[in-house]
This record gives structure tokens, sequence and C-alpha cells, in this order.
């Protein structure tokens, strides 16, 4: 059997009205039925949690429990695949990989923090409050890699592997992933910054997580990465205009340069894929 990430497509019923349909139904589950869900949970968390962030965390968060399920029976179903056929062509998952992966980007951004803190710790607002953050710590560690998983089985996953039917140069399939991949968060409130930069931060966020899996030839590092990156800004150091606000330790207390943000994307990607794949952590693709 090959060994090829997209090859796993291959294992499955790919006549084109299944995608059609699924990209249809995930689509109208997005823009009509994941409202309701955030409305319903809040209502409900209301009488429980007196923490309107907390609230509307996890009442955002928990839409894609839906849409995790939504994924999975379709490619069960629709495409008669093996679910873990997006993670890699052998239907597996190296854990490993995954935690490592987990282990370099969040450590990549504990340091950078901790070295911007001492040099400049007026950008900072300590906003540390245990009881919330306590509260909060539960759902984010169970709700965040729902979230980041559900992202990357979407786009680096299904989206990715169907694209390639139709061709198979990774930087056609980064390119068209990745916009659209960055077309959801158009809305968010950071893109208020300077909206092009922003989009352009998310189109590079997409195409550095569809490169290390193209390169890794697995999903691992990408799953890793994304719930890495999004429980460090939910428990760690969030900012003004999150998207979702939460009891975080730190708040970056300045506006922020959208520049900035993408050049420190840049750093960031550039770094981590120069551990991976300049020598340093390959060897542990197969533990």
């Amino acid at each position: 059997m090959s060994k090829n990430f997209l090859d796993a497509v291959h294992q499955g019923e790919n006549h084109w009205w299944r995608y059609w349909l699924a990209v249809a139904a995930i689509g109208y589950y997005w823009l009509n039925l994941s409202g309701y869900i955030v409305l319903i949970c809040q209502s409900i968390l209301a009488l429980i949690i007196s923490s309107n962030s907390i609230n509307f965390f996890i009442a955002t968060s928990s839409t894609f429990i839906p849409l995790l399920t939504l994924i999975v029976f379709i490619v069960r179903r629709l495409h008669s695949r093996n679910f873990y056929s997006l993670i890699n062509v052998d239907a597996s998952i190296n854990i490993k990989r995954l935690f490592l992966g987990f282990g370099v980007w969040g450590l990549q951004l504990s340091v950078f923090t901790l070295s911007d803190i001492l040099i400049h710790p007026q950008d900072y607002l300590y906003k540390f409050e245990p009881q919330q953050w306590l509260l909060l710590l539960p759902f984010a560690l169970v709700l965040t890699p729902i979230q980041t998983s559900t992202e990357e089985f979407l786009f680096r996953g299904y989206l990715m592997q169907g694209l390639s039917l139709i061709t198979k140069h990774p930087l056609v399939l980064m390119l068209v992933t990745s916009v659209l991949f960055a077309v959801p968060h158009l809305g968010n409130p950071e893109m208020q910054r300077v909206f092009v930069w922003g989009a352009l931060t998310y189109f590079i966020w997409g195409v550095f997580l569809a490169a290390i899996t193209l390169k890794d030839n697995g999903l691992e590092l990408a799953l890793g990465v994304h719930a890495a990156n999004n429980l460090f800004s939910f428990l760690i150091m969030n900012t003004q205009d999150s998207v979702l606000p939460t009891p975080a330790v730190l708040i970056f207390g300045r506006s922020i340069d959208a520049r900035e943000g993408l050049i420190s994307l840049l750093i960031h990607a550039g770094i981590f894929y120069a551990v991976f794949f300049g020598g340093i952590a390959r060897n542990t693709k197969s533990a």
C-alpha cells in the first residue's frame, strides 16, 4: 500500500456528488444551525455559570461537537472510509508525533512570550483569577482539542485529500485549502486591526498547517500544533479583541499590529519547520 497521505482518499467512494452533498451539509450546519446551538447552550449555562466569557466559550466551542460528528458520518457512511484515514493512509494515529508537535509549538510560544514580557512588560496585563481560570480549565482541555481537530479533519484532511482527486500539486492544494480555511475566520473581531493583514495571517496559518501535513505525510503534527496554539491563547495569553475572550493568565494590553502578528507567525512556523524537517526531530516519525 502506498504511504502517501493523499492516497488515502482512494480507499473510499469518491463520486463527485458525494463531495457536493458533504460540503452542502457542512455549510448548512455551520450557517444555519450552529448559531442556534450557541444560543441554546448560553441559555442553559447562564443558569449554572455566572461568567459570561466562560459561557460564551463553552457554547461556541460546543458547536464543533455536532460538526465533528457530521464529518465522521460523511467519511464513514457517505464515502465508506475509515475515519482515521483522514490522519494518514494507514488509518491510524501516531500519538507520540501529535504530542511532539503540541509540545514543540507550545514551547515556542512560551519562550517567545516570556522573552517579550521581560523586554516589554508594559504590554501585558496580569489578569489571573484562580477561581475563574480553574473553572475554564477542564472545558478548555476538552473542547479546544475538539474544535482544533475538527478544523484539521475538515480542511487538511477531508478537503485536501478530496481535492487531490483533481490535482496532486502540493502548492495548489495548500493554497486552495488555506483560502477555504481563512474564509470562516474573516468575521472574527481581530480582523478589525487591518483586514488585509488579518486575512493573510489566517491564510498563512492554513498554508503552514497544510505544508507540515504534506511534508510529514500525516495529520498528527497539525493536530498537535493547532491544539497547542489555541489552548495557549485561551489559558495563558489572550488578546483584548479575541473572538473567544477568556479569563486567561495574561491579556495582551496594547493594540496589536496585524503585521507584527503575521511576522511572528512566519518566524514561529520557520522555526518549527526547521526543527522537524531539518533533521532534529525527523527520526521520531517512526516511533
